[in-house]
């Protein structure tokens, strides 16, 4: 049993309250009527449905899910982990020499040279200087 103290340090027995309390209906944020145990209320606080009835609906739901999906597709040869390991490194290996493969040399086109506009305010003060 898990001791529990509140923040003042006054101790808490956490399954008495538990089970003070367990017919209480709880507070949830769905909106459904369910005391603190998990069973589904009706009107007046009558059980309709036990949690225990719940859990084993859900659970034979899930096996049928189980058993529904039992007819997955599997590859036709199985490879043990050591061959898959061994295919791993020989694509791994196959890219690394791909990528350290000398690529076709292509010289890069020469930049041509680009004359800028002249803003002819050079000429203007060679002018005035001319006076």
């Amino acid at each position: 049993m898990v001791k529990y103290r509140s923040f003042k340090g006054v101790p808490i027995d956490m399954d008495a309250l538990i089970a003070r309390n367990q017919d209480a209906v709880a507070v949830t944020g769905s909106g459904a009527r369910l005391n603190a145990r998990g069973d589904i209320l009706g009107q007046g606080g009558v059980v309709r449905k036990h949690r225990k009835d719940i859990e084993e609906e859900y659970n034979r739901q899930l096996e049928g899910e189980v058993k529904r999906d039992t007819n997955v597709v599997m590859p036709d040869e199985f490879i043990s982990p050591e061959e898959a390991y061994k295919q791993a490194l020989e694509k791994a290996q196959k890219v690394k020499e791909a990528a350290a493969a000398p690529k076709a040399a292509t010289a890069p086109a020469p930049a041509e040279e680009v004359q800028k506009p002249s803003t002819g305010r050079r000429k203007l003060i060679e002018d005035n200087d001319g006076e």
